[in-house]
């Protein structure tokens, strides 16, 4: 399986396909009627009115996230060759965190933030950048609007920027813009709704759900998985040409912005931490296994660590 991902097989498309296919249904199957992790009642409300809008919502981001992931790794030397990799590790486990964390706006956050990073891969040694970083300016504004704490994603932002690019005003007035307008769109929904309370409960909140005791211990095989991928990105840069060490420079900036997002909220919900690993694992882990030739210990120790990262999640949903 590990030699057929890492190719641009046909096969290696259907894989992903039916990992997500097998997603939805395990989710439907599983599925928690009861959500309460947005900061907003209203919404909540809207999707525990309906098991079916649930799982639409999830399916469809999940499918959403997939797509985009698979181009972003394979965009702009991120890694030589096709490899659909880091797409079958993300619709695998969100699948699973759909399980245990119903309709979370994490899953919405995990689109915004890889949208937003391919934008930025995007502008290596291009004149006309203004709109890449505006766009990516935009999706993180609207993820600080569904979680307020994703505030430090948006610092990456500007971090990636004075990393990439000279101090040419334009492009961080553009991202100043891009970031601003969702909530000014905010606000005239408010204006419009004439329900102020929406102001207060974004102000006041911190996107979490009840700590998930169960979930603890996932932190010891995803941590393994975060290092052995760092490993292998940090081990890439000795054979990459400089647009490579900028995609992947970008991309550590970024992932250190989601580790930071898991310190402001660690106390509040496991999801942010799963949140993070998603995300990095989907964008490292694929470094440890992309060797032309795989030694038996590699695909046992990949192997152990699936299981011990699933298993939580199943165990979780059975109970």
């Amino acid at each position: 399986m590990l030699s057929i991902l890492r190719s641009n097989q046909p096969f290696a498309i259907i894989l992903v396909g039916l990992t997500w296919a097998l997603g939805v249904v395990w989710n439907w199957w599983f599925i928690e009627p009861e959500v309460s992790s947005w900061i907003f009642p209203q919404l909540n409300t809207y999707f525990s009115a309906s098991s079916w809008r649930i799982l639409i919502f999830q399916s469809l981001i999940q499918l959403l996230t997939v797509g985009v992931i698979h181009r972003t790794y394979n965009s702009n030397e991120y890694i030589l060759g096709g490899n659909y990799f880091a797409a079958w590790i993300y619709a695998l486990f969100a699948a699973l965190f759909s399980t245990v964390f119903p309709a979370h706006p994490f899953l919405l956050l995990h689109l915004l933030i890889i949208l937003a990073m391919k934008q930025v891969f995007d502008v290596y040694r291009q004149n006309d950048v203004q709109h890449h970083y505006f766009n990516a300016a935009f999706f993180l504004g609207v993820s600080m609007l569904i979680v307020p704490s994703s505030f430090v994603l948006a610092l990456s932002l500007l971090v990636s920027l004075a990393y990439t690019r000279s101090g040419i005003w334009r492009e961080w007035a553009w991202s100043i813009v891009g970031f601003v307008l969702p909530f000014l769109i905010g606000i005239c929904i408010v204006w419009l709704a004439e329900d102020l309370d929406l102001i207060q409960q974004w102000r006041a909140s911190v996107v979490g759900i009840d700590l998930q005791s169960q979930l603890n211990w996932l932190a010891i095989p995803f941590g393994v998985w975060f290092l052995f991928g760092l490993k292998g990105l940090i081990n890439s840069y000795r054979s990459s040409s400089n647009k490579a060490r900028n995609t992947k420079s970008t991309s550590l900036i970024f992932l250190l912005g989601c580790l930071s997002f898991v310190i402001l909220n660690y106390d509040a919900s496991w999801a942010a931490l799963i949140f993070a690993t998603l995300v990095n694992v989907a964008l490292l882990l694929p470094y440890h296994f992309i060797g032309d030739k795989l030694k038996l210990h590699h695909r046992l120790l990949f192997g152990l660590l699936l299981i011990a990262s699933m298993w939580p999640f199943i165990s979780t949903a059975i109970a």
